[in-house]
């Protein structure tokens, strides 16, 4: 029996070229299962400390003093505009990937949602003012997929009560 070494060759060179692409395929794969978990780690780190930093001391003096100046009806109300340009940063966070709108919606939508839609007179008084009408437009944006969210999620509409009623609690800084 003569054995043609070539194609012994042949074989063996094809079974090497099959290893490697498995090799690269499994490593491939392995870096993207890496790079998600790692990715969920630094969205999950930061969504805290953004939960984190809204339940501060001062941040609950600031909530407190808006949401008073909200239910008297009293304006300026610079508290209101510092909270909304603190939720805005989450809302360009939320745009650039860096948060996902599941994680948002889980730590922050709660004060988001509730004092955007308390904020409405508040929000085109600035806009008017300033002649900015896409100030907080981060924002705004950002609470439309929260609310998109909410009822896909099976969540019911807050109404103006619910808004009223939340407004009261933060007006006690708790």
């Amino acid at each position: 029996m003569n054995i043609d070494w070539n194609i012994v060759t042949a074989i063996g060179g094809i079974v090497s070229a099959l290893a490697a692409v498995a090799a690269t395929t499994i490593t491939v794969f392995a870096l993207i299962a890496d790079h998600r978990r790692s990715r969920l780690s630094l969205q999950t780190e930061l969504g805290l400390k953004l939960e984190e930093s809204t339940d501060t001391n001062e941040m609950r003096a600031l909530r407190k003093a808006a949401a008073t100046k909200l239910l008297d009806g009293k304006s300026p109300n610079p508290e209101l505009t510092q909270l909304l340009d603190y939720f805005s940063r989450t809302g360009w966070l939320l745009e650039r990937g860096v948060l996902d709108l599941e994680l948002t919606f889980i730590m922050q939508e709660y004060w988001i949602t509730r004092y955007w839609y308390s904020a409405k007179a508040h929000v085109e008084s600035i806009r008017k003012s300033r002649n900015d009408p896409l100030i907080w437009g981060t924002l705004e944006r950002m609470v439309g997929r929260l609310m998109a969210y909410r009822i896909e999620k099976g969540l019911p509409p807050l109404t103006d009560e619910q808004y009223r009623e939340f407004l009261k609690a933060e007006s006690t800084g708790w």
